[in-house]
């Protein structure tokens, strides 16, 4: 399937005109990229379709990402980093994951690369690819947001300048959407991240859009680390139905804490932020300054938190759920929690433990989706229960469909295992997230890969799964 199938697949509403949109099928206009495969058939079929692997190229790719059209739940869109090319990549499906398109996202001339994606579509169809774009010296980062109009078929040339580069470096930012507390008639984009100061300081940052993209607000201060030495990473933004933002953030130091704060008037203050979790996992340990595990052996592990507002017309509108990972009976042994605030986070229920295994092995980088029309919570993340060993990993999948109880059982979403400690796996091992989407009950676990290793490197893999 072409280009302009793939955007005639996709129902949009009528929508100003965009900037230049860029398609990989011309390479040549951006001078970093690689050409990329051209579209394929997954060869996908029936309502749960196998995974997949959507990127097919050689060389790592890892940090997934994705995100569901709210028009179209068979319009996805997947990311990812290209640590073989300078340029984050993005993978689009019109119809459920059967054909794909493939697309370098555009990077000026002075950046060396672009990292740590994240992907969101508006109410309208459109969607909104957030990354960091790192400055040739590798000292300076900004952030960048590219749009399509298209479903994911072609991206603007030109992407838009959330932040300049400064004296600082832009780390670890995450997209969010939903309606705008100041007009609920349309929505409004917010970017949370860290920024690193040359002093050595960091700031925890928040910035807004109401406009499509188009500006954005100068950087709000949400809250620093409460302890001397600490700081702060993960600033994940979401959106409840009513407007009201939350934050969900790891302070990491000595003591480490999952933190989320919220505000009332479109991002612009913030309430003091509220302590979810207490957390043993320390981001940056020891000599080795990473959190190591048998699954992870060179790039290291987080509590990685993520957060997920209900949308839906059900009981539990409104709603707050966080999930993060953390040390249980021993260092190795990291687990997946969650925990829900039904009281827009002022107070919060009992903390969870996610997966249902009875080993003592490695479940980490947990992500959620919160499905905006059946309110159901559905996590996924890396688990190796399988492995005696501690180091392959599949992917497992959690699913809260009537709020959150005491167990809930576990579905494997891969049929191979990864293997980040064999000798040939990348440095960056899996990246510091994977990604799930969800809508009307069609969810999309994104993940890497390395069942191919040999061959390709690790991958960005993809599943649809259906449920009632």
């Amino acid at each position: 399937m072409g280009l302009a199938a793939l955007a005639a697949a996709v129902p949009l509403v009528a929508q100003p005109p965009l900037r230049p949109r860029y398609a990989v099928r011309r390479p040549q206009t951006v001078a970093t990229a690689r050409p990329l495969v051209p579209t394929w058939v997954s060869g996908w079929r029936g309502r749960s379709a196998g995974e997949v692997d959507v990127s097919r190229l050689p060389g790592p790719q890892s940090e997934a990402t994705v995100a569901v059209n709210p028009l179209n739940a068979n319009n996805v869109i997947a990311g990812c980093n290209d640590l073989a090319s300078p340029a984050c990549l993005a993978f689009a499906s019109p119809d459920g994951g059967k054909t794909w398109v493939s697309n370098a996202l555009p990077l000026p001339a002075v950046s060396s690369e672009a990292t740590d994606p994240s992907i969101v579509f508006d109410r309208n169809g459109v969607a909104y690819f957030c990354y960091i774009e790192v400055h040739q010296s590798g000292a300076r980062s900004r952030i960048l947001v590219a749009r399509s109009g298209d479903g994911g078929a072609t991206w603007e040339a030109d992407p838009i300048r959330v932040t300049e580069f400064g004296a600082y470096f832009e780390d670890k930012t995450f997209i969010g959407i939903g309606p705008d507390r100041l007009n609920p008639a349309r929505d409004a984009l917010f970017v949370a991240w860290t920024r690193l100061n040359l002093d050595g300081s960091q700031q925890l940052l928040v910035t807004r859009s109401a406009d499509g993209g188009e500006t954005w607000t100068d950087p709000a201060r949400i809250d620093d680390a409460t302890a001397p030495g600490n700081g702060v990473i993960y600033a994940q933004p979401a959106v409840a139905v009513d407007g009201t933002v939350y934050v969900v953030w790891n302070e990491y130091g000595s003591p480490n804490f999952i933190r989320v704060a919220r505000s009332d008037d479109g991002g612009a203050t913030w309430q003091p932020s509220r302590v979810v979790g207490e957390v043993q996992l320390n981001l940056f340990e020891g000599d080795s300054g990473s959190y190591l595990i048998p699954a992870q052996p060179q790039r290291g592990i987080a509590a990685s938190p993520s957060i997920g507002v209900d949308r839906s017309v059900g009981p539990r509108r409104g709603s707050v759920y966080v999930s993060w990972s953390d040390t249980a009976s021993s260092h190795d042994d990291t687990d997946v929690f969650i925990r829900g605030s039904g009281d827009g986070g002022q107070t919060w229920g009992p903390i969870l433990r996610v997966n249902d295994d009875r080993t003592m092995r490695s479940q980490f980088f947990p992500w959620m989706a919160v499905d905006p029309v059946n309110g159901a919570v559905n996590l996924c993340w890396y688990d190796c229960r399988r492995d005696r060993r501690n180091r392959a990993a599949h992917v497992f999948l959690a699913r809260y469909a009537d709020g959150l109880v005491a167990r809930v059982r576990n579905m494997q979403v891969t049929s191979q295992p990864s293997n980040e400690a064999k000798r040939n796996a990348d440095v960056n091992n899996y990246g510091d997230y994977l990604g799930i989407a969800a809508q009307g009950g069609i969810v999309y676990p994104c993940w890497t890969d390395s069942r191919t290793l040999k061959k390709l490197g690790e991958e960005i893999w993809v599943r649809r799964m259906v449920f009632p």
